[in-house]
């Protein structure tokens, strides 16, 4: 007999590729998942315990306090909308950071997991992009 806790875990972009990937496999599991983001679905099509919670990722302050709700965990999967191809980068390391300065001022404890971005991309060589010196760590890793 299985004795696995119950998590209740935060998934900010939970529409996205790896989000929504994340959020069906934590249902599936029996977790309780809340979707964090600017416009999270209603309603998600795994059967299980899903809410959405609207969230303004251009306010720290908003980030912040959606964060200090009392999750056991909290995965980042958030990519920057799409649209705009030109402004992507730009859109992603700011909001990344304004994610990062929130998770700080939160009172959240508990894990942090982000996921997705290029670093897991591999070269033709089959170097990933994460194995580059140059490669950002600073801008992303934050030891808790």
């Amino acid at each position: 007999m299985s004795t696995t806790k119950r998590l209740r875990v935060a998934v900010l972009g939970p529409k996205g590729q790896c989000g929504s990937c994340v959020v069906d496999e934590l249902l599936s599991r029996g977790h309780s998942v809340v979707g964090l983001s600017r416009n999270p679905p209603r309603e998600w099509q795994t059967p299980g315990d899903y809410k959405a919670e609207s969230v303004d990722f251009n306010s720290i302050n908003d980030l912040s306090a959606a964060l200090s709700r009392g999750y056991d965990a909290i995965v980042c999967a958030y990519g920057p909308p799409l649209g705009n191809l030109r402004a992507i980068y730009y859109e992603c390391v700011e909001t990344h950071a304004r994610i990062k300065s929130a998770l700080l001022r939160s009172k959240h404890r508990g894990s942090f997991i982000v996921i997705g971005g290029a670093g897991s991309l591999h070269h033709k060589d089959g170097s990933s992009f994460a194995d580059e010196p140059e490669f950002p760590y600073g801008a992303w890793y934050v030891p808790v």
